[in-house]
Parts: C-alpha cells; sequence; structure tokens
C-alpha cells in the first residue's frame, strides 16, 4: 500500500529540556511509530524546551542589536542539536531516521534575519529518504538563503516550517504537538467554561492567531495551510486527545467563535473573534459597565467582523473573558448560533483575496 505523507511536529514541550529529554524520548519513538503505521512520517524538530532563550540571551551579549546575522547563526544551534538527538535516538533503536541538516537543510528563505519568510522548500533529500524507508529530521525554525546563510522564521517559526514542510510534500496531514489540548474557545487558564473547539476554519484560525492565540499557531502557519488545503492537527502529547483541526469548514454553527486577547505595551486587547454586527460593540460595552469594567470599543475588519477592546484594568482580564465567553453563548457544551448574528460587509481580505 502506497501511504500517504504526514509531518509530525515535534515540540520543544514534549522534547524536554537537557533533565528530561531522556524520558520523553520513548515516547516521542512511540508515537512515531504508530503514526507510521497509517503514514509516511517527516519530522520537523523544535530546539529542548528553554534552549531558544538561552541560545538567545547568549548571541544578545556577543553581538550588537543590529547584527542579526551572527544571532540567527547561534539560535539555529538549539533545533540542529535536538534534530541530531531525535534521529541518533531512533536509529540507536533501529528505527531508520536522517537529520538533514547542514547542506541537507531544505528550507530556502530571504535574507530577512531573524523574521525570514519561506521561499521554498526542496525536498529531494526528504524524498530519498521516505523511498529508502528512512524518517527525515528537520530542524523547526531555521532556513537558509540562496547564499547557504542560516537564517530563523521569527516568533514561533517551527509551526511555519512544518505547514511549509507538508505543503512541499503535498502531505495529507500536518500534526502539531503541544502542551495544550487544541484550540480553545478562550485560554482555559483564565476562563473556567471554556471549550475545546474541534474543527475551526482557515478563516476563523487565522484572526484568532493574529488577534492573541499565537502561541497556540502562527498566522503565517494558517495563512500557509489555507493556501494549499491543508489539513492541520494541533493536539496534545501528554494524553490520547484528537485535539483540534483546522481546516475548510468549522465544526458549530456558531457566529462567535472565541475570545482571545493580546498585551501591547501597557495595554491588553481583548478580542471576539467571529460574524458579528456592526452594532454588537456598544452591546458588549454596555454589559461590562454592569460590572463596573472600563473599556474602549474599537472595530476590527479582518476577514470577519470582530470586536476588540482595550481593558483599562488588568487586573479585571478573567472577569471580563468569563463575562464575555457566557454572553457570547460559548459556555454551552453544544455551541449553538450567537443572538448576535453576522451582517452584509464589505472588506478587504488581506489572506485569502478580496
Amino acid at each position: 500500500m502506497n501511504k500517504p505523507v504526514a509531518v509530525l511536529k515535534i515540540g520543544g514541550g514534549f522534547l524536554g529540556d537537557y533533565k528530561t529529554v531522556s524520558m520523553h524520548l520513548p515516547e516521542i519513538k512511540k508515537i512515531i511509530l504508530e503514526y507510521q503505521k497509517q503514514y509516511k512520517v517527516v519530522l520537523v524538530i523544535s530546539a529542548l524546551a528553554g534552549e531558544s532563550r538561552k541560545l538567545k540571551k547568549i548571541a544578545n551579549n556577543l553581538f550588537k542589536e543590529k547584527d542579526l546575522k551572527d544571532k540567527d547563526f547561534i539560535l539555529s544551534q538549539g533545533e540542529i542539536f535536538s534534530t541530531q538527538l531525535v534521529s541518533q535516538y531512533l536509529n540507536f533503536c533501529d528505527v531508520s531516521a536522517e537529520a538533514l541538516i547542514g547542506d541537507k537543510l531544505p528550507i530556502v528563505t530571504n535574507n530577512n534575519f531573524s523574521n525570514a519568510d519561506v521561499l521554498e522548500v526542496k525536498t529531494e533529500f526528504i524524498k530519498n529518504c521516505l523511498e529508502k524507508n528512512t524518517i527525515p529530521a528537520v530542524p523547526a525554525f531555521i532556513g537558509k538563503t540562496l547564499k547557504n546563510e542560516i537564517t530563523t522564521l521569527g516568533f514561533d517559526g517551527s509551526d511555519t516550517s512544518a505547514v511549509a514542510v507538508a505543503c512541499a510534500l503535498k502531505a495529507k496531514e500536518c500534526f502539531l504537538f503541544k502542551d495544550v489540548d487544541g484550540i480553545y474557545t478562550a485560554n482555559p487558564r483564565r476562563v473556567e467554561k471554556a471549550k475545546k473547539i474541534d474543527f475551526i476554519s482557515y478563516e476563523h484560525m487565522f484572526v484568532y492567531a493574529l488577534l492573541g492565540s499565537k502561541g497556540v499557531i502562527h498566522p503565517k502557519a494558517v495563512e500557509k495551510a489555507a493556501q494549499n488545503n491543508l489539513d492541520v492537527t494541533v493536539l496534545p502529547f501528554f494524553k490520547k486527545d484528537n485535539g483540534s483541526l483546522i481546516t475548510k469548514n468549522d465544526s458549530s454553527d456558531s457566529k462567535i467563535i472565541g475570545i482571545t486577547y493580546s498585551q501591547e505595551e501597557k495595554h491588553i486587547i481583548i478580542s471576539i473573534v467571529g460574524d458579528l454586527q456592526e452594532q454588537a460593540g456598544k452591546k458588549f460595552v454596555e454589559l461590562l459597565e454592569k460590572y463596573n469594567i472600563e473599556i474602549t470599543a474599537t472595530k476590527s475588519i479582518y476577514p470577519l467582523m470582530n470586536l476588540s477592546f482595550v481593558l483599562k484594568d488588568e487586573n479585571k482580564l478573567d472577569k471580563t473573558l468569563s463575562l464575555l465567553h457566557t454572553y457570547c453563548g460559548l459556555d454551552s457544551d453544544k455551541l449553538e448560533k450567537s443572538k448576535i448574528v453576522n451582517i452584509e460587509q464589505t472588506y478587504f481580505d488581506p489572506v485569502f483575496g478580496g
């Protein structure tokens, strides 16, 4: 049987740090072998937990702020080490694997050091591995220019790496192993009744990530997946769970997908992601005023009609998120259509054209 290709991104939380990686590697091998029953597996591997922060500190101490090229070379060593480590461990366990580093590094980028964009993924070495039943292991987060200079892809570039590799290979699916169960209607650490979303559309996920959920998946990765119609699953490594699938369509009829937030300078921006009426902002302001929560309302125009608020008292963040979550009808186990329905709207779509 000719198996389809699947890309598995192994994050730093899954690998653990220097103290725990030896305990995590057997579990990683077990999951890889399980996926090999159904797919030809390609690995994209992040640095060990906390390693990138340490290397960034070293790079900042050694080089000036403008020396981004030198800093990228230092930062790349975390992924190079972990990719070699996982590959060698698998070979030690009689599971054939090869680290695609050095001249075999497949991701080609522009020369925007520290925040490079992927230009192409050269698949020759990856396909050679798959043809001889060897698991190709690609370092996440890093690439090389046309002049073979090492680059990094910026914040959470490991997701973008995995999706880019999957798209280049025309993989059936891309699995991102994280330290979360999946994508939620709100941060479950702050909103007790937050619900996991089983399926979410590219459009909704792009906005969700853009407005605050970058820690789950980066907008660049969602954009790349959408352009190539690639199914991406965010799932936990610490327990058996189907996670959340990012695909064409949502699993819910709800017009409101979720509540997210971000910190921008001294302000906390709370965003309601969904298909809202233009007058909805006034309703939310009135609701929160009843609970002495001061906000200013602004309208965000993205692929959908979304609303963003500036919260004036950060100590009321959890209370505000929970109130909005309840009011938007997201507390229910079965997410149904919200009373705040969509309206006709003309917008410029920065991702999907328009």
